[in-house]
């Protein structure tokens, strides 16, 4: 587990360090994170239990991408994806969904993008890009809190 969790925190900030720098990500550390994600929770909880709470995280996830993009079609009348949010976010949304419980998915996400929100505000001058790095920025926090989880009891990221 100590291994799984070390991979998927490199691979975060790897994710991290390329959407600051280049607003691109290489597509394939997304499945790797899910992968990963995954196959932490399912040492944690079991086979069961990780795909009930995969399927009640994909469905927050999905239903959170579908309100926006309501909110966009009818607000601002512009396209959602690659102008509003990036396929690289959407794609780190789907993988986040395979990491936690319900409750701590809602909590952690919530988190990661007030997070992002604020890391933009006060980075946000300094960079030549206009866009928000929000997979690298929630890809920061999810290694933050995988490097927590080496120091908490991990049923409470797993098990609610």
């Amino acid at each position: 587990m100590v291994i799984l969790k070390v991979l998927i925190i490199i691979n975060f900030l790897v994710i991290f360090f390329q959407d600051v720098r280049e607003r691109m990500v290489l597509w394939l550390l997304y499945p790797v994170a899910a992968v990963l994600a995954f196959l932490i929770q399912w040492k944690s909880n079991g086979i069961y239990i990780t795909l009930v709470n995969t399927g009640f995280c994909f469905l927050l996830a999905a239903a959170l991408l579908f309100i926006s993009r309501m909110y966009c079609r009818m607000a601002w009348k512009r396209p959602f994806v690659n102008e509003v949010i990036g396929i690289g976010d959407i794609l780190l949304f789907v993988a986040l969904s395979l990491a936690f419980a319900p409750m701590a998915f809602m909590v952690l996400l919530v988190w990661s993008l007030f997070l992002a929100m604020l890391l933009h505000f006060f980075f946000g001058k300094y960079s030549i890009h206009r866009s928000v790095p929000l997979a690298g920025y929630m890809a920061l926090f999810f290694a933050m809190v995988y490097g927590i989880s080496f120091f908490i009891e991990t049923k409470f990221l797993f098990a609610y």
